[in-house]
């Protein structure tokens, strides 16, 4: 329960931070201008004026023309924030945006650590997929895990070291909420482990992606889930589901 709380708060925070970016270029022209308070320009107020902006003098002035056909100026010093007024530009449909993944093939390549367990496992994972939709792409991947801890005997007192590894391959189905720059999405693998006396696998996680503005495939990814690894000899004894941390780059 508590994990399935942190994945919601997670994914609620991700599109929070989202929303509350300053424009950092006026590629769209619909616009909200929050205006500073007269009495203490370090606080906003509620006062905004929402057009289409026709003119933008970096540092210096930005003109819009209101719904009601006026054209305003305001200088750089009236601002508290410059706010864009598009659509969500979800990513249910058929048409690709130029911010978003691209119809293709895509590799990812992932550092994952396991964050319930102690000793904390680490390793990689690699995904080679085809993006079918702008919401949806399929692939299949490899995951490696290593861990190591050192105990000591009771009677000799003698210091021994233990490592312990996984392997396991995966389908791999990611799921797209937008189109932009900034993509949330739902991530599910299914598989099974190559190891001896472990079986299916399975991990659901929530993550977003961040695209760059320079390259249209090179975009970096952060996710965060619940996996387990089945154990197909004794199912009695199926370890508790872990919770694992993920982030990487894709192109």
């Amino acid at each position: 329960m508590k994990t399935n709380i942190l994945l919601l708060a997670f994914a609620l925070f991700s599109i929070s931070i989202h929303a509350q970016l300053l424009i950092t270029d006026l590629s769209e022209q619909d616009v909200t201008i929050i205006l500073k308070s007269n009495d203490n320009p370090r606080y906003q107020v509620d006062h905004k004026q929402s057009g289409r902006m026709i003119n933008y003098v970096p540092g210096r002035s930005i003109t819009i023309v209101k719904n009601n056909g006026d054209t305003v100026t305001f200088l750089q010093d009236e601002i508290y924030r410059i706010k864009r007024n598009r659509p969500l530009n979800l990513a249910f449909t058929t048409q690709f945006d130029e911010g978003g993944p691209q119809r293709g093939y895509h590799g990812e390549y992932n550092f994952e650590m396991v964050a319930r367990a102690r000793p904390v496992p680490y390793g990689f994972s690699t995904v080679q997929g085809y993006q079918i939709f702008p919401w949806l792409r399929l692939g299949a991947g490899y995951k490696f895990l290593y861990s190591s801890w050192t105990y000591e005997e009771l009677l000799s007192g003698e210091k021994n070291t233990v490592t312990s590894h996984s392997n396991i391959i995966f389908g791999d189905a990611k799921v797209f909420l937008t189109r932009t720059l900034f993509n949330p999405f739902l991530d599910l693998r299914l598989g099974s482990s190559l190891d001896k006396g472990q079986g299916f696998y399975y991990n659901v996680s929530v993550g977003c992606r961040f695209g760059l503005r320079s390259s249209k495939r090179l975009a970096f990814n952060f996710s965060m889930g619940i996996a387990q690894s089945r154990n197909t000899i004794k199912t009695n004894i199926d370890r508790k589901a872990d919770v694992v941390i993920r982030g990487g780059f894709e192109f």
